[in-house]
């Protein structure tokens, strides 16, 4: 997983050398609100760990564990934002579309449950 991490963190520093294009206020927002739901599942998954009254159903975290859960989560946040930001403007904002169902999906079915999340 450090590998991973390491690799990730280059590849961001290394993206400005394969951007497409330049970023509108939209795909900014857009990714902006990807973190955020990327963070937020974060931390609800962590209470989920730490409150007996709930458990993990995802089946990658339930294979990882909870020692991967920060990097987990951070490593594909960094991911997606990399591929959004070596994509052609014309696929940036439906990936960052798609990005965010996918990731406000669990937060959104945690927080009907009962999970709740902080920062």
């Amino acid at each position: 997983m450090k590998q991973l991490a390491i690799s990730v963190i280059f590849l961001l520093l290394t993206s400005p050398v394969f951007a497409a294009d330049k970023w509108d206020t939209t795909d900014k927002i857009l990714v902006t609100a990807m973190w955020t739901a990327r963070l937020a599942d974060m931390s609800q998954t962590i209470e989920i760990y730490d409150n007996p009254a709930y458990y993990e159903t995802g089946p990658i975290m339930k294979e990882l564990g909870e020692d991967a859960i920060v990097p987990f989560f951070v490593v594909t946040a960094g991911v997606m934002h990399y591929v959004a930001h070596v994509l052609p403007d014309r696929w940036r904002t439906p990936f960052l579309v798609g990005a965010n169902i996918g990731s406000w999906i669990p937060v959104i079915n945690n927080r009907r449950i009962g999970v709740k999340f902080s920062f």
